[in-house]
């Protein structure tokens, strides 16, 4: 039961969709030539660096396939100039939040009688990394990620989408 918890949360994050209050950052060598970067293929992760089941990796995949060959950029895996790959992290995070209702008078710490209202919210937030590797120097050129609070719905193939669209309208870095 733990498992399939975890792995519904997992394919939460993968949504991360562009609506929704999606954080995108990116980062890159700004010693590199992205101009000359013409082809691409897909790199799978290290065994262990994800969080994600095979069944969002997949789609993680096609999207940034799909989205590559929209930019102009031609699939080939036998001799890319760049390598794409993914990992995500799923965090839980906790929000804490403390109300006072009262009545008095003073400053600071000080003054005032009530009770106090305390408010623990606890959450899980999906991180999707997207890296470009050029592939000739075996060196990481780009990296963006998408962040934002999970849920059921996250999972969807159209919210990945989304987000992997998302992420990499940031690529290359203008």
């Amino acid at each position: 039961m733990k498992r399939v918890l975890m792995v519904s949360l997992v394919l939460a994050a993968f949504a991360l969709s562009a609506c929704g209050g999606m954080t995108v950052h990116t980062d890159w060598d700004e010693n590199a030539d992205f101009t000359s970067y013409k082809t691409f293929a897909w790199m799978s992760p290290p065994a262990g660096e994800t969080h994600a089941s095979e069944l969002v990796m997949n789609r993680i995949r096609d999207s940034v396939i799909a989205e590559m060959k929209a930019k102009g950029y031609v699939e080939d895996e036998e001799n890319p100039d760049i390598y794409v790959t993914s990992i995500v992290i799923i965090e839980q995070k906790t929000d804490v939040s403390t109300t006072s209702y009262g009545y008095g008078y003073g400053y600071g710490y000080w003054g005032g009688y009530g009770p106090q209202s305390v408010d623990v919210y606890q959450y899980h937030e999906g991180t999707i990394l997207l890296d470009v590797v050029d592939a000739k120097k075996n060196q990481l050129v780009w990296r963006g990620s998408g962040s934002k609070v999970v849920d059921q719905s996250s999972g969807r193939p159209d919210k990945i989408r989304d987000a992997v669209i998302n992420i990499l309208s940031r690529f290359p870095p203008q």
